[in-house]
């Protein structure tokens, strides 16, 4: 009934009186400095130094004088804190962090903090090891050539020979230098290797932990990808998640219990229901009973239920008193990067006010073309919103070829990288940077009024596209400035040495030629709002109650009821009854 009476609200339009919502905001923001405050206070003197960083680094948005004596205090606990903690909370501090100096410092400190995490547990050291198994120099020196080639631009090399020593001595606590008597990378990279096997580690080990370190010293998004890792990382990328049924599961009650389906999934399409209990699953290691199933549950009936596609796995589970077996066939689900407005049944209702659209993007994948058309409206509305909040990017390919719906003719963006000083090469290389960069008209979307919303986390090719259609089809961008990430990185497999290679080798530039990447010390970055409406914390979380109140499946696929179990917003705190900056996106609308 509640998710019921809230999308009532919003039956013809997200529309409330701009004073009703006004007055919300301000009693909301009223008590949220005083409950982070109180948060940030507890958490240090729980020692969660993770969730004190965040809610200092919150309420220092708000009043930096008032919460600088707990970030101090903060600052004085985190080199005493286990690794993974410390790493949670300078990351926390990075992200919010403006001065230049800070931001780097925190940077450093947080990658320290996460190598020497995987050293501190056995568990992540069992996985580290297993993901870093098999390489050998052949390898990191096959990934370090192409770095050193084909980044962006050119590499100090010495600076990645410092970061893979400064590695070094991270993990075995001794001060280690590159040699200077080295003559060249490889030989200095190999002396490195060599340090680090006479100190006790194993050479693949050496070998991945230097060359990982080397590819951060570039930047955050590079990375070599190792043989046992291949997989996972294709999967990552195509979006898609192999080996599953499409269940999410939960301990309640004593019982292993369906929290969530996802949509596709064998599970959704057998008819499985949310509530049911699982009481055994039949898998290729026996039979698994979870009449009585003890705190790992649910984590156990996750592995059983895992294994490689196509083959079905027997369920037994009770609803209301019945018991029931389903065969669940694994199988592939790609993740849903497209929503329209509201659900409507299992279907999407893309309207947000009469006759404007709304769609949010997630991220971009090969598949988001054919879900964005699929939950468009077949002819095109009068005007529509386009929210990017949170999108951290993805296929550029796919962010192009969704400008061009809405652009008829000029250049979407513009890619500039590194050129290797021969003509005809280089010819080829700027000929093939071009190619999908300019629109081409017929596309009944364009002359559509739009509306983009962003905010800090819009990040990459969510910022190609709205910052293209800020300048080429005269959207409106309504939210915050967004993250700043202006480059793009190549994803590719090297079959002759078994690897794979993500690393930075394009900057881009909007269609006026205006880059908008973020370093330490820039002092303008991203897409700048046309209309700038920043949310609090507590704001965004109440945005995200009546984002998820609105997307969440009320019936099964048998079109039985479904009850809501997303999140809530605190009963004691000020509810909003519409999300402020889809409200200013209809007003610079129109609407």
């Amino acid at each position: 009934m509640l998710l019921l009476s809230l999308l009532a609200c919003f039956t013809d339009s997200e529309a409330p009186d701009p004073s009703t919502l006004d007055s919300e905001r301000a009693a909301l923001r009223a008590i949220e400095v005083d409950r982070l405050e109180l948060a940030a206070r507890d958490a240090l003197d729980r020692g969660a130094l993770d969730e004190a960083a965040q809610a200092v680094a919150a309420g220092s948005h708000v009043d930096e004088a008032r919460f600088a004596p707990l970030r101090a205090e903060l600052d004085a606990a985190l080199p005493a804190a286990p690794p993974m903690l410390r790493a949670r909370a300078t990351s926390a501090l990075y992200d919010a962090a403006v001065n230049p100096e800070t931001r780097a410092k925190l940077r450093q400190a947080t990658e320290d903090a996460l190598v020497l995490a995987r050293y501190a547990d056995a568990d992540e050291l069992a996985i580290t090891r297993r993901e870093q198994s098999g390489v050998d120099r052949t390898m990191g020196h096959a990934a370090l050539d192409a770095l050193r080639a084909e980044y962006v631009v050119p590499l100090d090399e010495g600076v990645l020979l410092a970061a893979a020593a400064h590695r070094l001595t991270l993990i075995t606590s001794l001060q280690i230098a590159p040699d200077p008597e080295a003559t060249d990378f490889d030989s200095a990279f190999d002396a490195l290797v060599d340090l680090g096997i006479e100190h006790g580690l194993d050479e693949e080990i050496a070998v991945a932990e230097l060359t990982e370190a080397a590819f951060a010293a570039a930047d955050t998004w590079s990375s070599p990808i190792w043989p046992a890792q291949i997989a996972a990382w294709e999967r990552h990328h195509d979006g898609v998640a192999s080996g599953v049924v499409g269940v999410v599961l939960d301990h309640a009650e004593g019982g292993v219990v369906v929290d969530r389906l996802v949509e596709g999934g064998s599970a959704w399409k057998a008819g499985v229901h949310k509530g049911d209990r699982i009481l055994e699953i039949r898998h290729e290691g026996g039979t698994l009973d979870l009449r009585a199933p003890g705190a790992d549950g649910p984590e156990r009936a996750a592995a059983a239920l895992r294994g490689p596609d196509g083959i079905a796995v027997p369920v037994l589970v009770s609803r209301e008193g019945h018991e029931k077996t389903f065969a669940l066939e694994r199988g592939t689900i790609q993740e849903r990067t497209v929503s329209g407005w509201r659900r409507d049944g299992t279907d999407w209702d893309a309207f947000v006010a009469p006759g404007v659209a709304f769609v949010h993007i997630a991220s971009f994948k090969p598949h988001t073309l054919d879900e964005l058309a699929a939950v468009l409206p077949d002819a095109p509305a009068e005007a529509l919103v386009i929210d990017l909040r949170g999108n951290g990017g993805g296929d550029l390919s796919v962010t192009a070829r969704i400008i061009d719906a809405f652009v008829a003719s000029g250049p979407m963006l513009h890619l500039e990288g590194r050129l290797t000083g021969d003509a005809e090469t280089d010819a080829a290389l700027l000929a093939k940077r071009a190619e999908g960069t300019e629109a081409s008209p017929g596309d009944p979307w364009e002359g559509v009024p739009l509306a983009v919303l962003v905010d800090g986390d819009s990040a990459s090719a969510a910022e190609v596209l709205a910052g293209a259609l800020q300048q080429s089809a005269n959207a409106k961008v309504v939210g915050a400035p967004t993250t700043g990430k202006g480059v793009s990185q190549v994803l590719r497999v090297d079959q002759e040495h078994g690897i794979a290679l993500q690393f930075t080798n394009l900057l881009w530039a909007l269609p006026d030629g205006r880059r908008i990447h973020r370093t330490d010390d820039a002092a303008v970055w991203g897409i700048q709002p046309d209309v700038r409406i920043e949310l609090t914390p507590t704001e965004r979380f109440a945005v995200g109650v009546l984002q998820a109140q609105r997307e969440a499946l009320a019936v099964h696929a048998d079109g039985s009821p479904m009850a809501y179990s997303g999140p809530e917003l605190d009963p004691e705190l000020p509810a909003l009854s519409a999300d402020p900056q889809v409200r200013a996106a209809l007003d610079a609308l129109g609407r």
